[in-house]
Order: structure tokens, then C-alpha cells, then sequence
């Protein structure tokens, strides 16, 4: 039987670049859309990986779509193993947000390596392996032999300082036995997110502890 692809990603992200032929259906959207039950099934993200995406088909094989699959490594994955890709911003499939780091620097199936030697400021669990122009092929063989040591790695994740540069650096490792990824904006857009998110941490929790406080003022007072 012909396999259904179904593109959950931004409606936006689809109309940039997307599998020939591939639906777009928004993952919440999926269990509603019967005519995929008897169907195989082959579900696809951003490729970085995904909980909520894992979660979500495990729910939906128990709602009877059962032949159901998730592509691994989207569209990359797609690109990597010969398939035909239409749109006209394919380069964006390469790219991972900074919010995304935290799930990809814990998975088994990825490596993080600094391209720019500069994880001793992050403190990351990265493998350290600086691109030079001049030297490429010295570049290629570190990286393929860090990849060796782990075997379970079959995605990489290069970053540097400002993501800038990743144009030579994707083209140097054009073929080498991983997917490869990129961290969009680099060690400073991570930085950055980071921030922010420590920021709205510290917001909500003042937040959460001032309602605690009125509502702790309020009892006292009704029961005086």
C-alpha cells in the first residue's frame, strides 16, 4: 500500500519546503481525520526530536491508527537518504532553535559539538572540535571519529559562537555518517534563551508568591 506522509509541523514551515505530496495536518488535528486508520502512516516534525510528538502516536495507535510511524530526523533525514524536496527554503531544515537544546543535549542519539572552541564558557557536555578553513579534512576525520565513539549518535549538532558560519562548515561535512544539524544563532542565542527563560522564571515565581501573600492577608483579615 502507498505510505501517507503527514507534515505536523507550522503551516509556515510547510509552505517553505516539505515532502512532495505530503499532507499538512497539525498534530492535535490528526486523531480527528479518520480516513488515516486504514492507512500506513509515516508522521514527520522538525527532526530533532520531539516528547510531545512520541507521546501523541502512542495515543493515536491506541485510537486505531495503528500503522502508524515516525519519520526520524525530518526532513534532513528525508534529504540525507536521496529523497526530493519541494520549496524553495530547504536550508531552513538544518536549523534548531535554542529552545530545543535542552532535550537534544540529554538525548543518547545526539551529539553536540562546538565548532568554535568556546564550550569551556557554556560548560556544555559538548565534544570540542574547532573548524579551520585550512584544515578540513582534519576537521571531517575528528568529527567522524568522535561519532565512532559513540555509537548510538546518529544526529549531530555543530555550534558556534554566533551561528554565522555554519554555511562552510554544513559543506565541509556534506556526507559524513550522521545527520547534521545546526544551532540557530549559536552559543549566544542559547545564551540568550536562556536568559529570558531564567527571567520568566524569576517573574512568575514573585508573581506566585504575591498571590500566596494577598490570599494569606485576606484569611487573616476575615478572621479577626
Amino acid at each position: 500500500d502507498r505510505v501517507t506522509w503527514v507534515d505536523v509541523r507550522s503551516k509556515d514551515a510547510y509552505d517553505r519546503c516539505r515532502i512532495p505530496g505530503a499532507l499538512h495536518i497539525p498534530l492535535y488535528a490528526v486523531k480527528t481525520k479518520e480516513f488515516l486508520k486504514g492507512r500506513q502512516v509515516v508522521v514527520m516534525d522538525e527532526g530533532y526530536g520531539s516528547p510531545a510528538l512520541e507521546d501523541e502516536c502512542r495515543k493515536l495507535r491506541g485510537m486505531g491508527f495503528t500503522d502508524l510511524f515516525i519519520w526520524y530526523g525530518g526532513l534532513n533525514s528525508w534529504r540525507h537518504f536521496g529523497g526530493i524536496i519541494d520549496g524553495e527554503d530547504a536550508g531552513r531544515m538544518y536549523r534548531v532553535p535554542a529552545i530545543a537544546f535542552q532535550d537534544i543535549a540529554h538525548a543518547s542519539d545526539w551529539m553536540v559539538v562546538d565548532g568554535g572552541g568556546l564550550v569551556g564558557n557554556g560548560g556544555e557536555d559538548a565534544v570540542t572540535i574547532a573548524y579551520d578553513a585550512a584544515k578540513k579534512e582534519e576537521f571531517v576525520l575528528a568529527l567522524n571519529s568522535a561519532i565512532k565513539s559513540r555509537p548510538r549518535a546518529v544526529s549531530v549538532l555543530i555550534v558556534t559562537k554566533t551561528g554565522e558560519d555554519y554555511g562552510p562548515i554544513l559543506e565541509t561535512v556534506e556526507g559524513i555518517g550522521a545527520l547534521t544539524y545546526c544551532l540557530e544563532g549559536g552559543w549566544a542565542a542559547l545564551a540568550k534563551h536562556r536568559q529570558m527563560m531564567d527571567a520568566s522564571r524569576q517573574a512568575h515565581a514573585s508573581t506566585s508568591q504575591s498571590v500566596r501573600m494577598g490570599a494569606s492577608g485576606v484569611a487573616g483579615r476575615r478572621g479577626g
